[in-house]
């Protein structure tokens, strides 16, 4: 089997984070808890530049807040345009999928919320409506969840809201396998994991780009983290934020260090060319890894 990358983008609230006493999310920086996307929209316009250029696919997870922003602010600005909206931005070979509504801590492990049942569902089924309405073309069957925070409940809703697949949890050994005990005959969804290995030092690395856009990381560590993923699995999902080019835990990045990130993930993008072929999620997700 062809070794494969998948390369994901969670496109939330700028530098999404949670607050105590709240099930929605926030951004860090924000005054007064409010969210904004300034920095999500411009470096989604930014990373959809970079796959075009390394004519590379990519899976969006898409928070349906976020993606109702974006697209407001895509019509006004083409008004009178066709095709004026978000979803003309996004390639047919790249693949939106879901990310919650308001980044909402579905486990209620980092604010001390808990969701009911029937409130996550409806949360669930708004998020795939609003992306679905954006994007009529498209089939939105993947979910991640924010802060990677699920649990049986929520997998089982996500079988009962029509998601054929999640992207939220980490393996040593990543394969597709059914989680979950699903709802309406379903028998669970299928989890395309995102991948966890020792680094040189031995210490735990993961495969989201947070370090390296936070400065704690280098992109050779995540070329031979991808290198070493790769001799013993047939696919390995990286991810990291849209907004991540433009702001980090710190507040709104200056233009210099906004270029430096970019071109940081650019180059790191075509290191991965050279070893394997990207595919997205959902291709992953319905190939012969299933277990």
């Amino acid at each position: 089997m062809t070794k494969k990358i998948v390369f994901t983008v969670d496109v939330d609230r700028d530098v999404a984070w949670h607050k105590i006493g709240s099930h929605e999310g926030v951004t860090k920086h924000s005054s007064e808890g409010e969210a904004f996307f300034d920095a999500s929209h411009a470096g989604l316009r930014r990373l959809l530049e970079i796959l075009k250029d390394e004519r590379v696919p990519a899976t969006f997870f898409f928070e349906g807040e976020t993606a109702r922003q974006i697209d407001a602010r895509e019509r006004k600005k083409n008004k009178g345009r066709k095709n004026a909206g978000l979803a003309s931005l996004i390639p047919f070979e790249c693949e939106v999928a879901a990310h919650g509504y308001r980044h909402e801590d579905f486990t209620g492990s980092l604010t001390g919320v808990i969701i009911p049942r029937a409130q996550k569902k409806t949360i669930l089924k708004k998020t795939k409506a609003e992306l679905e309405k954006i994007f009529p073309q498209r089939r939105i069957e993947g979910f991640r969840a924010p802060y990677l925070n699920y649990d049986d409940e929520l997998l089982a809703l996500l079988g009962e809201t029509g998601f054929t697949y999640d992207s939220s949890a980490y393996s040593k050994s990543p394969v597709v396998e059914k989680k979950g005990v699903g709802g309406k005959g379903r028998q669970g969804i299928y989890e395309v994991p995102l991948t966890e290995a020792a680094d040189a030092a031995g210490k735990r690395m993961v495969s989201y780009l947070w370090p390296l856009m936070e400065g704690s990381r280098s992109a050779a560590d995540y070329e031979a983290f991808a290198f070493r993923a790769l001799a013993h699995n047939d696919f390995v999902v990286f991810a990291t934020h849209s907004w991540h080019s433009h702001a980090s835990i710190e507040g709104v990045r200056p233009e210099s260090e906004v270029e430096l990130k970019l071109g940081t993930v650019q180059r790191l993008i075509q290191s991965f060319k050279e070893i394997a072929e990207f595919a997205t999620a959902r291709e992953i997700a319905f190939t012969k890894t299933r277990k």
